[in-house]
């Protein structure tokens, strides 16, 4: 083996390993742009939450949460399309998760739905 195949070799099975933890890394040439950002800023929340844990271990989101938001990201990005109004989250996430997943939302160019206003039940009042 040559050391240019070497080290293409060796950047290939990195990214192989850190991709297998990550699910949804690799980007999807039929994915549109705004799919693809939502997806890279969703993995860069977790790769910087990983950077958090080494330095500090009690800090940086929960198992769960992790989880929540792998979940989010993977239900979400496909309706991350130039014709989606609002996404709404799932209920029931925690507020880091939410806050990550809004702020990923919204910086690629689109509106969370309002669960509060959906699960309240509409009033209509009749005066005669």
């Amino acid at each position: 083996m040559n050391p240019a195949s070497s080290a293409q070799a060796s950047r290939t099975a990195s990214w192989q390993t850190s991709s297998s933890s990550t699910a949804a890394t690799r980007p999807n040439a039929g994915a549109g742009v705004r799919q693809q950002l939502f997806i890279d800023d969703i993995n860069q929340a977790i790769g910087d939450d990983a950077k958090l844990k080494e330095q500090y271990p009690s800090q940086g989101l929960q198992h769960e949460e992790l989880m929540a938001l792998r979940r989010e990201r993977d239900r979400l990005a496909p309706m991350c399309t130039d014709e989606a109004g609002a996404l709404d989250l799932a209920p029931h996430l925690g507020e880091r998760v939410t806050r990550l997943l809004t702020a990923a939302v919204h910086g690629v160019g689109l509106a969370v739905g309002d669960h509060q206003a959906q699960q309240v039940p509409s009033v209509s009042l009749h005066v005669h």
